[in-house]
């Protein structure tokens, strides 16, 4: 066996250095696992949207682009523009300096002492006397 967790590569690697982005969040198979990956890897959700109305593009080469009406992702953009500015916050411009990963909990630690524990399971966890809600994620910023 060659893999036995996936682990955020990019994001481990250029945390601190580079913003990053990951795949367009409307069209996710599972929006909350995929917002609790980027949660945890500190990766920026992106959104491809317009104005007019999917079935506008029907007969052109982006007819593909079925779930792309601004109107419909309007409130979930704001949800994910508040949740990442507030982790944004708490993380600051800080390297990864360690993540671990363990049978769907992990903890991401910065450079500034912030930890962000994530809990992709469908059950509470406990990850260093941090509970986490099933499907949910904790931010702890350092406190002097």
């Amino acid at each position: 066996q060659f893999v036995s967790e996936e682990i955020p590569f990019f994001a481990l690697a250029l945390s601190g250095d580079v913003d990053l982005y990951g795949d367009y969040v409307n069209f996710q198979a599972e929006p909350k696992q995929y917002f609790l990956r980027m949660t945890a890897a500190g990766v920026c959700p992106s959104f491809l949207l317009m104005k007019e109305e999917p079935s506008s593009l029907a007969y052109t080469d982006s007819r593909d682009l079925f779930s792309c009406s601004y109107a419909e992702y309007k409130e979930e953009v704001v949800q994910y523009y508040q949740a990442f500015a507030a982790l944004k916050q708490a993380t600051g411009n800080a390297s990864i300096v360690d993540y671990r990963q363990q049978a769907g909990v992990s903890v991401t630690v910065y450079a500034n002492g912030c930890r962000v524990y994530v809990n992709t399971t469908d059950t509470e966890a406990v990850l260093e006397n941090v509970t986490i809600a099933a499907q949910s994620y904790v931010v702890k910023e350092e406190t002097a």
